[in-house]
């Protein structure tokens, strides 16, 4: 499953944890769903505040994406610790990810209880695209991006370019 890294909080005081349990669920209106466990610093954040980034990293970055899931942002400066940029959102007081591939500024619209985790149902009220992947014609440039899968534990693969079937290009 892809990792979505979620931020959280405000600008001055920020979390981030990897979630896998991240989905868009609807086009008209743009929403997407994340799992957030109760347990977790980000779920104290998002409730508090009501919105959050969402980011997705290049394979690259997996370790970083390993240690942000083994660390609380409780105890301590996420993204000093792990060297992370922050990026000003346009709608949202969570910096998104300096690191990401794209990202997705989210406020809450509902949320439902699914066992030990919380479902979050957010608005999408902006997307980013880091410069770094897009082409001339701003689209991210598939062959030049491999976001971070988790596989279970501490396993982590990308998916590559030559893996990509263009239905499109091929007709």
């Amino acid at each position: 499953k892809i990792v979505a890294m979620i931020t959280s909080g405000t600008f001055e005081n920020t979390n981030v944890m990897p979630a896998t349990w991240n989905t868009p669920v609807s086009m008209d209106p743009p929403l997407f769903a994340v799992a957030i466990a109760p347990i977790r610093y980000t779920y104290k954040l998002v409730e508090e505040y009501g919105e959050f980034g969402i980011n997705f990293l290049p394979f690259e970055k997996a370790e970083l994406v390993y240690r942000a899931g083994y660390t609380s942002g409780r105890n301590i400066d996420k993204f000093e610790e792990l060297g992370l940029t922050r990026v000003k959102p346009k709608k949202i007081k969570t910096p998104l990810l300096g690191e990401a591939i794209t990202a997705i500024e989210c406020r809450v619209l509902n949320k439902i209880e699914t066992g030990d985790h919380i479902l979050y149902i957010c608005e999408v009220l902006q997307t980013w695209i880091n410069p770094e992947y897009v082409d001339k014609d701003g689209r991210i440039q598939l062959d030049r991006v491999s976001p971070v899968y988790h596989i279970g534990r501490k396993k982590f693969v990308k998916i590559d370019a030559d893996s990509i079937i263009d239905f499109e290009k091929s007709n």
